[in-house]
């Protein structure tokens, strides 16, 4: 599923924006835009979904963030 999503980059290195694909998001009322936040320094990434703090899973708008960075392990 993480590779139907599309990322953009809206601060370098910092923020960014995941989305469904227009195919898949054909059927929602309105396209939902997720922000992951990322500080590289701190190998620490969060996601206002908050899979994570709620179930302790990492969501799939985290894992499309690390593979946009050509991260191929979480930190």
């Amino acid at each position: 599923f993480a590779s139907q999503l599309h990322v953009e980059e809206v601060e370098k290195n910092t923020r960014y924006e995941v989305y469904k694909t227009r195919m898949l998001a054909e059927k929602d009322f309105r396209i939902r835009r997720y922000v992951v936040i990322v500080d590289m320094h701190r190998e620490d990434f969060a996601c206002i979904c908050g899979k994570f703090e709620k179930d302790g899973v990492v969501c799939s708008h985290i894992f499309r963030v690390l593979t946009h960075l050509n991260l191929p392990v979480l930190p």
